[in-house]
C-alpha cells in the first residue's frame, strides 16, 4: 500500500501542477503565442479580484515559491478531490495529504519555472455570498507564450484559488485529481497503475522543464499500456501538444482520440492547425485556425499559422492581415515580425523595423533576423535591416558580412570583397564565422568571373581549393551554367588544379580531395593515380613520425587513402594484386573488407589468401573443436576471453560455453554463458541445451534469443544442429519481445473508393462476422468497465472503441481526403497512375489499437500480439467491404497502392510493415570517404 500511495501521490502532484503552470499552447508554432488584447478589462474587475492576480503574477516571478503556494486553498483543494473521488481511501492518507500537496507544490512550482510577464481578467463574477468568485485570466509567461484559465477564488481570512481549468484541457484540477485518486486506490486498478504513474510524471516533468524530446519519450512508452481511464484524457492532450514537434501525424492521431474523450476541448483545434502546417495541407490549416478563432477568440498562434498558410498559397494581402492581427495581439512575438518581414513587398520593408522596435530587447534578434532574411534570399528586408542599424544604436554582429551580400546583389562585387575582408580581419582565429566570410568571398570571385582571386586571398590555399573545387563542379554541372557572368566553369576548375598543383605538389590532402574528384565522377584509373601520389606523399611525411605526433587525423586519413584504393582496385579488377602488393596484409585486407563486395570472386580470393597466412584465434579455435580436442580449444578461448584487450574476446567466450558443453560441463558452460551480456545470454544458454539435447528449453532460449537478432545461421556457425531439429528454423522470437514502432502493425488507414461512417452499429456488424458478440456501452461508463471485459463504446464524434481480450481498438472515419493529402505523410513519389488512384479517394477507416496485454515482468513496452494484429486485418477488410483502394502504415510512412486482393491475408502472415510495401531496388553507392 504505501509504494502504491507514493505514486498516486507523484501522479497527482505532476497532474496539477503541470496544468497550472505548464500551459500546452507553449509547445505550438514559437515562442509568440497570444491572444488579442487591445484593451485591459481588468479596470471594470473588483478591486479584490484585481490585486489578488497582481498579487500571484509577482508571486510567480520569485525564486521560492512558497508565497505562491500560499495563495491556494491546499485544504479545500484536497477535501473536494477526496470528495469527488468517491472511493475509499486510507486515513492516513487523507491526514497527511495536505501537508504533502503543500510541500510538493512549492517544489514542483520551484522546478516549472513558469513566470508570467503580464495578465488580463477577461472575466469575473463574485458569487451573492461574497466569498466564491470565477474568473477568467489570459497570462502571458516569461517567453510571451499565452494562455487561458478559468480560476475558483474561494474568501476565508483572503481570497485563495480553490480549483483552475486550463481551457486548453478543458479539465479542472479538482476532477483531474480525483481522477487519479480513484483509478489508484479503486479494488480493480490496473496492474501496471504504478508503471503508467510513472510514465506521465517523467512525461509532465519533461514538459514542466520544457524538454519537449524527454516528454516525447516518457509518452511513447505509454503506447500498448493499460491506461487508467481518467488518465486517458490528459494522456491524449499532452500526447498532442508534444507530438507536434516529434510527428504532425501521430499528433493529428492523438487529437482524434482528444476529441472522442472530451468533444468541446478548444486544444484540438489549434493542434490540427500547427499539425497540418508541418503536413503542408494549407487549405486545412486556414479551416482549422479559423475555427479555433471562431470558438476561442483571437490568438496569435493561430494568426501565425494561417498567415504561414496563406503565405504559401500566393496570397500575400491575407497573409500580411493575420500577421498583423497577431502583432497588434503580441508585440513581443519575434516570429511573427520575421514572417511579416519577409511577407512585406520591396516597397513596404520598412514597415516591420516599428515592430521590430517593440520586441523587448529587440537588439538581441537583429542577427537572428538578417540569418532569416539571408536564408530566404530577401535582400531587400536585409538592406532595410542594414540601413536602420547604421542609424540607430543597435548593432548587427558581423554586419560586413551582410552587408556584403547586397552589394553581391547589387553587383558590385570589388566593394564585396572589401567588406568582406575587413569583417573577416577583426575576427579571432578560432570564430566560426570565419568559415562563413571564406565561403562568400569564393561565391563572390566566381561572380566575378576571377576563381582565383578568392584563391588568393583565403590561407591555407588548400581550404580554399577545396572550396572552389567543389563550387566550380556544382556550377559545371547545373542546367545555369551558362547564365551571366559567362565563362567556362570546366576551364576555371582546370586552371585551378594546375594553379594548386605546381605551387602544393607535396599536399596531401590536395591529391586526396582530387582523388575524391575522379572517384565520384567514377573514373577509377584516374582516381587510382592520385590516391596513390596521395599515399605516397603520406608514407614520406609521417615515415620519421614518433608514436607521440601520431594523430587521428593522420589515422583516418590513411585508412580513407587505402578505402577508397580498395575501391579504385575492386573496379579495375586489380585488388587481388593490390593486396599482394601491400605490405601490412592485416591493415589492406580489413580495408579491402569494409568496402569490398563479400560474394565477389575477388574478395573470395583475398579472404582464403588470408586466412591462409593469418589465421585468427577463432580458425584454430574451430579446428580444434572439428578435432574434437575440446580442452586445447578451451585454453585457447580462456586466453582471450582473460585479455580485456583482445579483438576475440566476445567470440572466444562463446566458443568457451561450446567448449564447455562438450566436456559435459554443463553447469560451467551456463555460468560461462552468464557472463556474456544481458542480450547475448540467451543465445549462450541456447548452445549448451542444443548440445545437451534439452529440445525443450533449447526452443525456450532460443526464442528469447531471436528477440536479440540470432537467428539459425548464427547458430550453426557455432555447433552442429542434429539432423532432426528442422524445428529450428520456425522458431519465433518471444512474444514478450520490445514493441517496435516502425516495424508492427499498430495502426491501419484504408483508404476507400466511397464514403463510409463508423459507428457502433457498424463495428458490431463486422465483430459479430468474426464471431464476436459485444455488448454497447456508453462513454459515462467506462470507468465502470473492468480490464477484462470485452464490449463497444461509440463517442459523440462518431469513434468507436473495440475491447477484446484485454486490448483496445480505436476505429474512425471520414469522408473526403486523408488529412487532405495522403501523398504528403510519405517521403516518396508515385507515378501519374497511381497519383491519380490516391486523389480518388472519397473516405477513409482508420484502425489502431493503443493497449494490449503485457509481459508481466516486462520492463518495456511487448509486442503486440499476432492475434491482435489479425483482428486489425480482420476489421479492416470487414468494414472496408472491398471498397479499399490504398492502405498506409503512418509509423512508416508507407502507402500500398493500388491495394492487392491479397492484402489482408498477406498482412496477417508478414504482421509488419513489409505488408505495405513494394518490391523496391535499392542502388548502392560506393562507400567513398573523403
Amino acid at each position: 500500500m504505501q509504494s502504491k500511495t507514493i505514486w498516486i501521490r507523484s501522479a497527482i502532484f505532476a497532474i496539477l501542477v503541470g496544468h497550472l503552470s505548464v500551459d500546452t499552447t507553449v509547445l505550438f508554432a514559437q515562442s509568440d503565442s497570444a491572444t488579442p488584447t487591445k484593451t485591459d478589462r481588468s479596470a471594470v474587475v473588483d478591486p479584490e479580484i484585481r490585486d489578488f492576480f497582481e498579487r500571484f503574477q509577482e508571486t510567480t516571478r520569485k525564486e521560492s515559491a512558497d508565497e505562491l503556494v500560499s495563495l491556494l486553498d491546499i485544504e479545500y483543494i484536497c477535501e473536494q478531490s477526496l470528495l469527488k473521488a468517491d472511493v475509499e481511501i486510507p486515513d492516513f492518507f487523507r491526514t497527511q495529504m495536505p501537508t504533502i500537496i503543500k510541500q510538493q507544490f512549492q517544489h514542483w512550482f520551484e522546478l516549472a519555472d513558469d513566470r508570467w510577464s503580464r495578465h488580463e481578467i477577461v472575466y469575473a463574477n463574485i458569487a451573492e455570498d461574497g466569498n466564491h468568485a470565477e474568473v477568467l485570466v489570459r497570462t502571458w509567461d516569461q517567453d510571451y507564450t499565452t494562455t487561458r484559465t478559468f480560476f475558483d477564488l474561494r474568501r476565508t481570512d483572503q481570497w485563495r484559488i480553490a480549483d483552475w481549468t486550463d481551457l486548453s484541457l478543458g479539465l479542472s484540477s479538482q476532477w483531474m485529481m480525483a481522477s487519479v485518486l480513484r483509478d489508484g486506490f479503486n479494488s480493480d486498478q490496473p496492474e501496471h497503475f504504478q508503471r503508467v504513474s510513472k510514465m506521465v510524471v517523467e512525461a509532465i516533468t519533461a514538459l514542466a522543464q520544457n524538454d519537449l524530446s524527454g516528454s516525447a519519450t516518457a509518452l511513447r512508452q505509454l503506447m500498448g499500456q493499460d491506461i487508467p481511464q481518467g488518465m486517458r484524457t490528459l494522456r491524449w492532450c499532452f500526447c498532442s501538444a508534444v507530438e507536434l514537434h516529434a510527428d504532425a501525424t501521430y499528433a493529428l492521431e492523438c487529437v482524434d482520440k482528444l476529441e472522442a474523450y472530451e468533444p468541446q476541448s478548444l486544444f484540438k483545434e489549434l493542434v490540427r492547425c500547427n499539425a497540418y502546417l508541418e503536413l503542408e495541407q494549407y487549405e486545412l490549416v486556414i479551416e482549422e485556425g479559423q475555427r479555433f478563432l471562431n470558438r476561442f477568440g483571437a490568438d496569435a498562434d493561430a494568426f501565425y499559422s494561417i498567415g504561414l498558410a496563406y503565405k504559401n498559397l500566393g496570397n500575400t494581402e491575407k497573409a500580411l492581415e493575420y500577421f498583423v492581427a497577431g502583432l497588434d495581439d503580441t508585440p513581443e512575438a519575434y516570429a511573427l515580425v520575421e514572417s511579416f518581414a519577409l511577407t512585406l513587398p520591396e516597397d513596404r520593408k520598412n514597415e516591420f523595423v516599428e515592430r521590430f522596435e517593440r520586441i523587448p530587447d529587440y537588439s538581441d534578434y537583429a542577427e537572428t533576423l538578417a540569418d532569416a532574411f539571408e536564408i530566404e534570399n530577401d535582400i531587400a528586408a536585409l538592406r532595410t535591416l542594414i540601413e536602420y542599424v547604421e542609424n540607430s544604436p543597435t548593432e548587427l554582429p558581423n554586419q560586413p558580412y551582410y552587408h556584403a551580400l547586397v552589394l553581391i546583389h547589387d553587383k558590385q562585387f570589388e566593394d564585396a570583397i572589401g567588406r568582406l575582408i575587413q569583417g573577416r580581419s577583426v575576427l579571432d582565429e578560432d570564430d566560426y564565422y570565419l568559415d562563413y566570410y571564406n565561403d562568400l568571398i569564393c561565391d563572390t570571385a566566381i561572380a566575378m568571373g576571377d576563381p582565383l582571386r578568392a584563391y588568393e586571398l583565403i590561407d591555407p590555399a588548400t581550404d580554399a581549393f577545396t572550396l572552389l573545387l567543389d563550387k566550380l563542379e556544382i556550377l559545371a554541372q547545373s542546367d545555369d551554367a551558362t547564365d551571366e557572368p559567362a565563362m567556362d566553369f570546366q576551364s576555371q576548375i582546370e586552371t585551378l588544379i594546375q594553379t594548386q598543383t605546381e605551387r602544393y605538389p607535396d599536399e596531401v590532402d590536395t591529391w586526396n580531395t582530387l582523388g575524391y574528384r575522379e572517384i565520384t565522377a567514377e573514373n577509377y584509373e584516374k582516381a587510382k593515380q592520385h590516391y596513390e601520389k596521395a599515399l605516397e606523399l603520406f608514407e614520406k611525411q609521417t615515415a620519421n613520425q614518433g608514436p607521440e605526433e601520431n594523430n587521428d587525423y593522420d589515422e583516418y586519413l590513411e585508412e580513407a587513402l587505402f578505402s577508397n584504393l580498395a575501391i579504385c582496385h575492386e573496379e579495375l579488377g586489380t585488388l587481388v594484386d593490390f593486396y599482394n602488393a601491400a605490405e601490412d596484409k592485416p591493415f589492406v585486407y580489413d580495408m579491402i573488407a569494409y568496402n569490398a563486395d563479400y560474394e565477389g570472386q575477388q574478395f573470395q580470393t583475398i579472404d582464403e589468401l588470408y586466412r591462409k597466412e593469418f589465421p585468427s584465434p577463432i580458425d584454430e579455435i574451430k579446428q580444434q573443436i572439428a578435432e574434437k580436442a575440446f580442452e586445447k580449444a578451451l585454453e585457447i578461448c580462456d586466453q582471450h576471453v582473460a585479455d580485456e584487450t583482445s579483438d576475440y574476446a566476445f567470440e572466444a567466450l562463446i566458443f568457451k560455453v561450446v567448449c564447455l558443453a562438450h566436456l559435459e560441463r554443463f553447469d560451467d558452460a551456463i555460468l560461462a554463458a552468464r557472463q556474456l551480456a544481458d542480450e547475448d545470454r540467451d543465445f549462450g544458454r541456447a548452445i549448451v541445451y542444443a548440445i545437451k539435447n534439452d529440445r525443450e528449453r533449447f526452443a525456450a532460449a532460443f526464442r528469447l534469443a531471436a528477440q536479440a537478432g540470432y537467428g539459425p545461421l548464427i547458430l550453426k556457425e557455432y555447433i552442429d544442429v542434429p539432423d532432426d531439429w528442422d524445428f529450428i528454423d520456425e522458431i519465433q522470437p518471444a512474444a514478450d519481445q520490445e514493441f517496435n514502432q516502425f516495424f508492427e502493425v499498430r495502426r491501419i488507414v484504408l483508404l476507400l473508393s466511397e464514403p463510409f461512417d463508423i459507428n457502433a452499429y457498424s463495428v458490431h456488424r463486422a465483430a459479430s462476422s468474426l464471431g464476436m458478440d459485444l455488448p454497447t456501452v456508453q462513454p459515462d461508463s467506462l470507468t465502470e468497465r473492468a480490464d477484462e471485459e470485452d464490449y463497444l463504446c461509440e463517442f459523440p464524434n462518431g469513434a468507436v472503441i473495440l475491447a477484446h481480450q484485454q486490448s483496445e481498438y480505436f476505429i474512425n472515419s471520414g469522408r473526403g481526403h486523408y488529412r487532405g493529402d495522403p501523398k504528403n505523410l510519405v517521403y516518396h513519389q508515385f507515378d501519374t497512375e497511381v497519383t491519380n488512384l490516391i486523389d480518388s479517394h472519397q473516405g477513409w477507416i482508420a484502425i489502431d489499437i493503443y493497449q494490449w496485454p503485457q509481459a508481466d515482468d516486462a520492463d518495456v513496452t511487448t509486442a503486440i500480439p499476432d492475434d491482435c494484429v489479425k483482428l486489425i486485418a480482420d476489421l479492416g477488410r470487414e468494414l472496408a467491404n472491398g471498397n479499399a483502394i490504398a492502405a498506409i502504415h503512418e509509423d512508416s510512412a508507407s502507402i500500398l497502392a493500388p491495394l492487392p486482393p491479397t492484402f489482408f491475408d498477406d498482412l496477417i502472415e508478414q504482421k509488419s510493415y513489409t505488408a505495405f510495401k513494394e518490391a523496391v531496388t535499392e542502388t548502392v553507392e560506393p562507400n567513398v570517404s573523403q
